[in-house]
């Protein structure tokens, strides 16, 4: 399974898995859906401390927030990378979508 999470002092490690091509982090994963328009999965923790999981298309990236129209939603979403606890790629589509 393709995963990535955080250790549990809630800090980033920037964990890998190793794919066919080699090694690929999070950031990577960012930067794959902004270019290619790729869905990614994630487990959320909003900010009413409920457990959300989002299919979304990143927009913009910074050091603290992620950019993204929210397949769910339907609307262009802004959430925190520190909050961001589980992000994959999707795995039920190889779709491109366009924002």
């Amino acid at each position: 399974m393709f995963l990535f999470f955080l250790n549990k002092e809630r800090t980033f490690g920037y964990n890998v898995y190793k794919m066919k091509k080699g090694v690929m982090n999070m950031d990577s994963l960012l930067t794959k859906s902004v270019a290619n328009h790729t869905p990614l999965e994630m487990i959320y923790l909003a900010e009413n401390q409920k457990i959300s999981q989002r299919k979304f298309i990143v927009m913009e990236v910074n050091d603290e927030y992620i950019k993204a129209y929210c397949l769910l939603r339907k609307q262009i979403r802004t959430f925190k990378r520190e909050n961001i606890l589980a992000i994959m790629p999707e795995h039920q589509s190889k779709q491109r979508y366009l924002h």
